[in-house]
């Protein structure tokens, strides 16, 4: 039972945070553009560049301030001249900025999911390991002796709340998003930023199964919720930094850089000290590997499988008395 009121407490202020902080974000950061705006952003451009050339004007019509600076014509030794067009667009210089779902959509869904996934993985080791501590496991398995049934239906379940979570997690966002758009700015998405969302919220969906089915398998062979914390910690503080110094090369199998790659559209670069001679002739010192996100979907889906066969035979042998 105190699992379960954690658990409704954590859903409970990620919800109310996001109700809270999402529309204050919205509020004081962006604003619908109207033409008066724009006029007073144009202004506070070219007054800006009217600046930039008083100071130029200033140089070219004052004395040398150094002996070197002396030895140079008035037109080297100044700054050049800076229109009022190449200090930016004048959306740059609007009190509040316009809402563009092109800029906005993709990154700030991606971080979405990222906390999404550290939640579920909480919430997986948290809810195996109480059933564990507590021996509400137990009694499952009274009503319930066969421990596959159990162990399918735990990791099935949660999968299946995993899935929902990153769902509602992207229609959310792409909700809230379009209702930035509609008040506080324009609508920029063609067809193909539109599949990449899409595409980014199935990556996503991904990387939120394996959290939450990693932070099970934890708590299922460590035995509670505190060892499957320690094992997350313990794989991307020693594992990933000893092999990514000690063993470079294995750096594109590694979770964590897998992981990073699942959620990329276009993967990562991982690099090696290493000499080799490419076509040109040139001699390098460093090897560049792309990671792609399939890579890092397969890899991920392999090492979840293995590991979820490991706590499988563990847990058909394990004595719970």
């Amino acid at each position: 039972m105190r699992s379960r009121r954690w658990l409704r407490l954590l859903t409970l202020f990620a919800v109310v945070g996001y109700l809270i902080v999402i529309p204050a974000i919205g509020v004081t950061q962006f604003s619908r553009v109207s033409p008066q705006t724009l006029a007073d952003a144009s202004a506070r451009r070219d007054a800006l560049a009217a600046q930039f050339a008083d100071r130029r004007e200033q140089c070219l019509s004052g004395p040398a301030r150094s002996a070197q600076a002396a030895r140079l014509t008035p037109e080297q030794r100044c700054p050049p001249r800076l229109p009022a067009e190449e200090l930016g667009p004048v959306e740059q210089f609007l009190p509040k900025q316009v809402f563009v779902p092109s800029e906005f959509l993709g990154p700030v869904l991606t971080a979405l999911l990222w906390l999404t996934s550290i939640a579920v993985f909480v919430v997986g080791a948290h809810w195996i390991g109480s059933d564990l501590a507590t021996r509400v496991i137990v009694t499952q398995l009274i009503q319930e002796p066969r421990r596959t049934r159990v162990f399918v239906a735990k990791t099935g379940l949660l999968a299946v709340v995993a899935l929902g979570a990153a769902v509602s997690v992207v229609a959310v966002w792409t909700t809230s998003a379009a209702l930035f758009t509609a008040a506080f700015g324009r609508n920029d998405l063609t067809v193909n930023q539109w599949v990449s969302t899409v595409a980014q919220g199935g990556r996503g969906a991904a990387l939120v199964l394996v959290s939450a089915v990693a932070g099970a398998i934890g708590a299922f062979l460590t035995r509670s919720a505190a060892g499957a914390f320690g094992a997350l910690v313990g794989e991307l503080v020693v594992v990933e930094l000893l092999i990514g110094s000690v063993l470079p090369r294995w750096q594109e199998w590694l979770p964590g850089v897998n992981a990073r790659a699942l959620m990329a559209q276009d993967g990562v670069i991982v690099s090696y000290p290493e000499e080799w001679i490419d076509l040109d002739g040139t001699l390098r010192d460093t090897v560049e590997v792309t990671v792609s996100s399939a890579h890092g979907g397969i890899v991920l889906a392999c090492l979840m499988t293995v590991l979820v066969m490991i706590a499988w035979a563990d847990w058909r042998r394990r004595d719970l008395t």
